[in-house]
């Protein structure tokens, strides 16, 4: 299994965002209005963190190995 990291900064002030991806799963965290983060808007992809999780055991429970690398994002 095969897990993909990409770390972003943006050019219009500290904030940041972090993408992982396996297969079909994405997951993305950018920072948003500090006022409004809420779980339900910036972070709703914290709710599928257990389906990367579950994958990642199955798949060592499989015999496969686990990979994870960092990339640069796409400009």
């Amino acid at each position: 299994m095969e897990i993909i990291i990409r770390k972003y900064e943006y050019d219009w002030g500290s904030r940041k965002g972090l993408e992982i991806e396996s297969g079909d799963i994405t997951l993305e965290f950018h920072d948003g209005e500090p006022e409004d983060a809420t779980l339900w808007r910036d972070f709703s992809d914290c709710y599928r963190i257990t389906d990367l999780v579950k994958r990642a055991h199955e798949a060592g429970l499989a015999g496969e190995s686990l990979s994870i690398r960092e990339e640069k994002p796409e400009e």
